[in-house]
């Protein structure tokens, strides 16, 4: 019932990761010199293409879309024969036995997206935009251009995999911060962080951030794109251009959601090894097993990922929230996140 994982392969006697703790001081990774880890930084997008990176002496975090790398790497999951014990695996380069991962080789909007129905953006100081369907998110976002489209399971599941291997734990809340504030504020209050990562302490109220993304979780929940439940059962996609909120264009996953509860289990698909769909909820806790949440109701839901200010204990990195409808249900504390696909 542990949250802790056990390293093994090339990780196996690495030490834990320490964030900081600091806006002014460094943490430290033993993942910081290695791929994709190192290779995950901030980039502005100017007039619909990756301009300035933060080793240029032009970069700037304000006036322009900022998003953050994930680079392409490859990976391998999997459940044993006894079908007891998971494994996750990541590697830089192809190798026998790993294959790239569809959410890596894109870029993730450093903040939660703000901005209206005219024009939705990526930028340090705005209001994160709420009250806003999926499929209204969906057209928003892709408004941008041709390479823009909203947040998507893909992508999701890349930084969930990534921060596995990473710090070994499935508790994001203990290792990075609760994420928990009083409303859904303005974003950029990490801009001052030297470091990466950082974990919540006094002088950030609830600040939490991984690889320079900004409160994955605990400002507001973030709707995905490429999922759909129908009476619990799962439905997927990697393909952004034919994502509705209908089943159509998606692949049954032959997982069933659990009733609503703290994560316990996780279910294994062929089709879509990467996926980290919940598949039990029963006798966990917000300190056992995978101490997220997840929700779930009959009919046909989309989904929404980390959890908002005011949820604490429910919240986190793997938070599972297919329980509201993508056409109709807006929300004060639901907003989402861009992505850019090069």
């Amino acid at each position: 019932s542990a949250t802790s994982l056990t390293r093994i392969g090339l990780s196996r006697d690495f030490s834990d990761p320490a964030p900081a703790v600091r806006a002014d001081e460094f943490g430290s990774s033993p993942f910081d010199a290695i791929m994709p880890w190192s290779g995950m930084k901030r980039y502005n997008v100017i007039d619909g293409a990756i301009a300035y990176s933060e080793d240029d002496e032009r970069f700037s975090m304000t006036g322009y879309d900022t998003v953050v790398y994930i680079p392409p790497f490859y990976y391998a999951a999997y459940k044993d024969k006894e079908n007891t014990k998971w494994r996750w695996s990541i590697s830089p380069v192809e190798k026998e036995g790993y294959v790239l991962h569809p959410g890596s080789g894109r870029y993730i909007g450093r903040y939660h997206t703000s901005g209206n129905s005219s024009a939705v953006f990526s930028k340090s100081g705005a209001q994160p935009l709420v009250r806003v369907t999926r499929a209204d998110f969906r057209t928003y976002s892709h408004n941008k251009g041709d390479n823009w489209w909203m947040l998507d399971i893909a992508t999701w599941s890349a930084l969930q995999l990534l921060f596995l291997v990473e710090f070994a734990d499935f508790n994001s809340q203990n290792k990075l911060g609760e994420g928990c504030g009083n409303d859904v504020l303005s974003v950029g209050d990490s801009d001052a962080a030297v470091y990466h990562t950082y974990r919540y302490d006094d002088e950030f109220v609830g600040m939490s951030m991984y690889r320079w993304i900004e409160r994955p979780w605990g400002r507001c929940t973030d709707w995905v794109d490429g999922f759909v439940a129908s009476n619990k059962a799962c439905y997927l996609g990697v393909d952004n251009s034919t994502f509705t909120e209908a089943t159509t264009n998606l692949k049954a996953t032959g997982i069933t959601l659990p009733s609503s509860g703290y994560i316990t289990g996780l279910s294994y698909c062929d089709e879509f090894p990467w996926a980290m769909l919940p598949d039990a909820a029963s006798g966990g806790s917000s300190e056992t097993y995978i101490p997220d949440y997840v929700n779930s109701n009959p009919g046909v839901h989309a989904l929404r990922v980390g959890g908002y200010y005011a949820s604490i204990g429910d919240s986190g990195l793997f938070y599972f929230g297919a329980n509201f409808s993508g056409t109709s249900f807006a929300n004060p504390s639901v907003g989402s996140r861009l992505i850019y696909i090069p």
